[in-house]
């Protein structure tokens, strides 16, 4: 017996229902992936239907206005999984969101919680609101109901911004649609920023924000210390403010160790390329990132965009004693300059420099201190931008700084609104460790601080802003700038439905919200073998959509046995996703191993096979590896679903072979340092919020 494919459809439910100037019904038609939307969209066309929307979420989805007598038609044909009558609320504007459904915000609305967002107030901090004049522009937007009218500007953004805070209004409008909106901008320097948080929070100014959420971070923000805007923030949320912020993306392109030290001279010895530093140039010490015995004092990278580097002392406090600089050679080693800023002088700890998309090296030196003590200096670098590391990697850096560590801050982590399971591979990740308090002393213990907090979508559509059209054809806003809005939009539902509260409880809410999810921290582990033959694999980078990077350790094996060959087949994965054609690579990255890789690269190759011709690991020893893995840009899956199934052989020198299959850690909740406490969900956070009603209303004084 066929499943009734219209089960869902009522048309005589007349009062619900809309209808276009021709009687046809606004249906909303789910698919099942056995056929392309294109396909159906023009068999729907062919039925006398008008397609409306196009959404690439999951299977896919179609909406269209459909003639009633034609209902049994189209449910017929191949590709459509049901047709249900589609009742919308009141959803802003002539694009909406992608990212409502992931956050289950229609269930809430379907569920008599209609306020959304009346009575309070969201305060937007970005680059510019209403500098940009091509349409649509602000007018337009208020015009098309994409933005609601009233908005206050209390301080525009340069004239060559972009306007990127109407770009994040959009998003609170169509989340919360009732909700008020204003806007400063926090691209007019740090002092500013800070002084406009609290202005969008003054209880006598024109704004009387109850919400703020931005998406900016300067590079002077320390990754050590609370800063001018974490104090801001902090400041405002002790007076009743929920504060949201981006988390960034910066991802995995971190690096935090202490200072390792070794003299200039000795140095040079060990590393030829630093000869080339001009005498006046040269540093007294430069770090090493290796170890005594094996010293790595220069790094290959690939970057594209802006490499920083910061230290653990104070800003702002007249307290760096420490001028450390960056030392820049192209990918053969020649030497291009110094990035050396007077620290000391400018009273920042921190160094970066920007480059076009090439491998480069780079040596961190120390010029000079005035500090006699004994302590240890900590360096943390990340990237705004894109980089891979050839040579030292640490896939669990931390790489949210400045005021994406703020105790009051819902620090906000992007997952993408297509497969809303997964962290975008670009969000930043935590956690934050303070090592100092506002006035710039060491505390005594490190505070450690689980940031990101919580998880929302982006790539999302809105009328202008940003990159390339998606299926809706509007631009899609990806970025953690796009997460936090949804996030900050999600609580002002809250507030209006449950009375608005302390920002603590708030936070609460939002992260016991979040279902289960994978974590970033259970890295996927395969152990396998027999009772002689003992292996395990860890893959350490398997939440990049293009990259991952694994360590096989022989855990047991006779004595003479040295492993010959290890194969990877992941034509077994359970969810095997689309390639790029010519993109697949499996590289060797332990420079002691011999090794040949076959296939290197290939437009369908899923398998490949590694011949150790030398340096094969025997029992106790490991070695690493990387492989490089493009899928198609608009699969955006997280590489690891490609993994899960993954087959692996191992085979010895006396022939032995042990095989064994991947498998993705199962979903949990808690913290994860990529995710923060998960993805929220609207409606869950509702139904928490009447369980346990705030015990009291606040505002700001």
């Amino acid at each position: 017996m066929q499943p009734d494919k219209t089960k869902g459809f009522i048309p005589s439910k007349a009062s619900l229902a809309r209808f276009d100037k021709e009687s046809r019904v606004l249906t909303a038609i789910p698919l099942d992936g056995s056929a392309t939307a294109n396909a159906v969209r023009i068999a729907i066309g062919a039925a006398g239907g008008r397609v409306t929307g196009i959404s690439d979420v999951g299977t896919g989805h179609i909406d269209a206005y459909l003639p009633v007598s034609a209902i049994g038609k189209v449910a017929g044909i191949p590709g459509i999984r049901a047709l249900r009558l589609s009742i919308p609320h009141k959803n802003a504007g002539v694009i909406t969101s992608e990212g409502l459904a992931p956050m289950n915000v229609p269930k809430l609305f379907s569920q008599a919680f209609d306020r959304k967002g009346a009575g309070i107030t969201v305060g937007v901090l970005s680059d510019s609101f209403n500098v940009v004049q091509t349409h649509p522009n602000m007018a337009d937007d208020v015009a098309s109901d994409d933005l609601p009218g009233g908005i206050v500007i209390l301080d525009e953004g340069p004239v060559d911004s972009a306007d990127e805070g109407r770009g994040m209004a959009q998003i609170i409008h169509d989340v919360a649609p009732r909700a008020r909106i204003c806007f400063a901008s926090a691209f007019n320097g740090l002092s500013s920023f800070a002084a406009n948080i609290r202005a969008l929070a003054d209880r006598n100014g024109p704004c009387k924000a109850d919400i703020i959420v931005d998406d900016v971070t300067y590079s002077d923000e320390s990754a050590f210390q609370d800063g001018i805007v974490s104090q801001a923030v902090d400041d405002v949320t002790s007076r009743g403010v929920a504060y949201f912020t981006s988390a960034g993306n910066s991802n995995s392109s971190g690096y935090r160790a202490e200072y390792n030290p070794i003299a200039f001279a000795d140095a040079a010895i060990a590393d030829p390329l630093l000869n080339q530093i001009p005498v006046n140039e040269r540093p007294i010490s430069v770090h090493n990132f290796g170890t005594a015995q094996s010293p790595a004092l220069n790094q290959k990278v690939y970057l594209y965009g802006t490499f920083l580097l910061n230290w653990d002392e104070p800003t702002g406090n007249g307290a760096v004693k420490r001028d450390f600089a960056l030392y820049i050679y192209d990918v053969d080693g020649t030497y291009l300059g110094a990035v050396d800023d007077p620290n000391a002088s400018i009273d920042v700890p921190v160094e970066g420099f920007s480059l076009p998309g090439y491998p480069y090296r780079y040596v961190i030196g120390l010029r000079g201190t005035t500090d006699t003590s004994s302590r240890k200096t900590i360096l943390q670098t990340y990237v705004w931008g894109n980089v891979a590391f050839y040579d030292v990697y640490q896939p669990h850096a931390p790489t949210t700084i400045g005021h994406g560590c703020a105790a009051g801050a819902n620090t906000v982590a992007a997952v993408f609104a297509g497969t809303p399971s997964q962290p975008e591979d670009y969000s930043s990740q935590g956690p934050c460790v303070i090592t100092m308090d506002t006035a710039g002393s060491r505390l005594k213990k490190p505070i450690l601080r689980r940031k990101p907090d919580i998880a929302a979508p982006d790539g999302v559509s809105t009328t202008f802003f940003y990159g390339a059209a998606g299926p809706s054809g509007y631009p899609r806003f990806f970025g953690t700038s796009a997460a936090a809005p949804h996030a900050a939009a999600v609580g002002a539902l809250i507030w209006a439905d449950a009375g608005k509260s302390s920002p603590a409880w708030l936070a609460d809410l939002l992260k016991k919200s979040a279902p289960a999810h994978l974590l970033r921290s259970q890295d996927m582990t395969l152990s396998f073998g027999d009772k002689k033959y003992q292996a395990t694999l860890n893959v350490t980078g398997a939440v990049y959509r293009n990259s991952t990077n694994f360590t096989l350790t022989i855990n047991k094996a006779p004595n003479q046995a040295v492993l010959r060959q290890m194969s990877l087949d992941l034509s077994t994965a359970t969810k095997p996703v689309a390639l790029v054609p010519n993109s697949i690579q499996f590289l060797a990255s332990s420079p002691a191993v011999d090794v040949t890789i076959a296939p290197n690269t290939g437009s369908t190759a899923r398998a490949a096979t590694y011949t150790f011709n030398s340096g094969g690991p025997s029992a106790g020893q490991q070695r690493q590896f990387s492989f490089i893995y493009y899928l198609d840009v608009n699969s955006r899956s997280r590489l690891a679903a490609s993994l899960d199934g993954m087959t692996v052989r191992l085979t010895f020198s006396d022939g032995h072979v042990i095989t064994g299959k991947a498998a993705l850690d199962k979903p949990a909740t808690g913290w994860d340092s990529n995710l923060g406490y998960g993805l929220i969900d609207a409606y869950a956070a509702a139904i928490l919020a009447r369980k346990s009603p705030p015990t009291r209303t606040v505002d700001a004084p």
